[in-house]
């Protein structure tokens, strides 16, 4: 079941405790229950409680900021029998009431609150030397649950995560901070009730302290990788581990983060390319490397069989650029195999750590039907991932303010048919921008991107795909940058 994972971490100064709350109060059997808030637009933006994580008869304080606007609160219980004597309220900026709720019975239920106001909050210091690691989790469908969720036959343990290091060590439990998601929900797969293999993502974090050293290794292992994966020797008995490392000697660090979604999918025959879309806080100069997967903390790899190779995980051969982390391959065969990502960031030229990913992907026949592309920034040309230009959009701003407005369009050489149709969707967006879809389920959708840009600090970036049945094509991160002449 354990398709792919990612870790991270970020300095934590301080808690931030906002003004609005969902208060929990849990009755027995708290273990069942959990819930999420949705924006009007039914993305989830805050949840609890998933993991089994919660304990009989008490008290949990869950602080946010939501801009003003109306939320969905919707409760759920595993069982089906109602939050036993649970109880939720949830509090606006004033400290007022906007929903409240015993659940008797069921097995979820929601309700609908509109937020008004202006937030306010306090800083809360945590202890020195905090850190906040983050773990995401993708999970295949068709395998057993995740991490501290639930199968027919009970509950599946909580990852641990190790840190290490010549000043000391522990352990600490990871705690599911959001539901499931899932990846690529157009596509018919196990996750929406289809019968192609499916992904859904899951996250988890925790908090430690890591007094200055120079050689902290963190890191985090899961039981087991799919039976499914070709490419390596005895597949269904390796973990599937990643691990992060951190010099704090001299300041304190952030990670960088994976802004895009692993890509689970090629077809054979077709070249495929992807960019992770690393995002880097601190300014720091990224170096990227494939290398071979983990199956433990303490130095373990894989074995690839033979041809198959860090460098060339799927057949067929591959491309990889050390600087943006962009790879391209060109799989020959039907085969599922793995591939491990590490990003290592420097500072003055001194190595002050490096995290990893390890993405399972998987190449199909997908015959009978011509490959699609999405394009370039305003052309009709196809986004080519060993050209800059055609997927970062550099921008120069007199006056450090300027409205962007362009289309990313689609390549569909097929024979005009209901089957080979497409739909266009986001998949990430970091930019803040909007990105408005239009002539979905049509042969040719168009994507129009708009953001203003002001007092930004980082690069933009955004990630969209187009689907049908047959195929699927994801771009390279798109990117824009801003410079502002002086």
């Amino acid at each position: 079941h354990a398709s792919g994972m990612d870790i991270s971490y970020q300095y934590a100064p301080y808690d931030t405790i906002w003004s609005s709350m969902v208060n929990i109060s849990t009755g027995n059997w708290a273990s069942e229950i959990s819930w999420n808030i949705v924006n009007s637009n039914g993305v989830v933006v805050f949840s609890g409680g998933y993991g089994g994580v919660y304990q009989n008869n008490s008290t949990y304080n869950n602080e946010f900021c939501f801009s003003n606007g109306t939320y969905t609160f919707n409760w759920l219980d595993e069982f089906g029998d109602g939050w036993n004597g649970g109880s939720y309220t949830i509090f606006g900026n004033n400290g007022n009431i906007l929903a409240s709720g015993s659940p008797t019975n069921g097995i979820s239920g929601s309700t609908t609150f509109t937020l008004n106001g202006t937030c306010s909050y306090t800083l809360v210091a945590n202890p020195p030397n905090t850190y906040k690691v983050n773990i995401k989790f993708y999970r295949d469908c068709g395998g057993i649950a995740a991490p501290g969720f639930m199968n027919p036959w009970g509950r599946t343990s909580l990852l641990d995560l190790e840190y290490s290091s010549s000043c000391g060590s522990g352990v600490e439990t990871l705690i599911p901070i959001a539901g499931v998601v899932e990846i690529y929900p157009n596509c018919q797969t196990e996750c929406n009730g289809g019968q192609n293999l499916g992904y859904e993502e899951y996250q988890y974090e925790a908090y430690i302290q890591l007094p200055p050293c120079s050689d902290w290794t963190i890191g985090v292992c899961e039981n087991t990788r799919n039976a499914a994966i070709t490419t390596i020797g005895n597949s269904n008995g390796q973990l599937l581990c990643v691990e992060a490392t951190l010099d704090n000697t001299q300041n304190h660090n952030n990670s960088p983060t994976f802004s895009t979604v692993p890509t689970p999918f090629c077809c054979v025959g077709d070249p495929f390319c992807f960019n992770n879309g690393v995002i880097e806080s601190d300014g720091d100069l990224l170096v990227y490397s494939l290398i071979t997967p983990l199956n433990s903390l303490n130095g373990g790899t894989v074995n690839y069989n033979a041809p198959y190779s860090p460098t060339n995980p799927l057949g067929g051969g591959s491309s990889f650029n050390s600087s943006t982390g962009q790879f391209c391959i060109s799989p020959t065969v039907v085969t599922t195999g793995i591939l491990a990502l590490r990003v290592s960031e420097y500072r003055n030229g001194i190595l002050i750590g490096s995290i990893i990913r390890d993405i399972q992907i998987s190449s199909y026949p997908c015959q009978g039907y011509n490959g699609i592309q999405l394009t370039g920034i305003d052309t009709t040309v196809e986004v080519n991932n060993n050209i800059a230009d055609t997927y970062i959009y550099e921008v120069n701003c007199p006056s450090g303010n300027q409205n962007i407005n362009f289309d990313i369009n689609t390549i569909n050489n097929n024979l005009i048919s209901p089957s080979t149709y497409l739909d266009m969707t986001v998949v990430q967006n970091t930019s803040g921008g909007t990105f408005t879809i239009s002539n979905n389920n049509t042969m040719n959708p168009i994507g129009t991107y708009r953001v203003a840009l002001s007092a930004i600090s980082t690069d933009l970036m955004f990630n969209i795909m187009t689907t049908n049945k047959n195929r699927i094509a994801i771009a390279p991160t798109y990117t824009i940058k801003k410079s502002i002449l002086k």
